[in-house]
């Protein structure tokens, strides 16, 4: 069975942030983000370039595009 994923508004920020942060390193030419098992494919640019990275549990929190802070 599926387990229900409940996301309170922080959270929803805190993956706003987040996504708003690779694409903006991307330099706005994100095309796709696939997740599979512990590794995540990010795919941009006009060529479809890939970036391949590894997945770990995370302890930080994302405040802005700017501020990292580790809890």
């Amino acid at each position: 069975m599926t387990e229900i994923l409940s996301l309170n508004e922080e959270d929803i920020d805190q993956i706003s942030n987040a996504l708003s942060l690779i694409w903006t390193k991307m330099k706005y030419r994100l095309r796709n983000i696939a997740i599979t098992d512990h590794t995540g494919t990010i795919s941009y640019g006009k060529r479809t370039d890939r970036l391949t990275v590894r997945l770990q549990n995370s302890t930080h929190i994302i405040t802005n595009q700017v501020h990292i802070i580790n809890i």
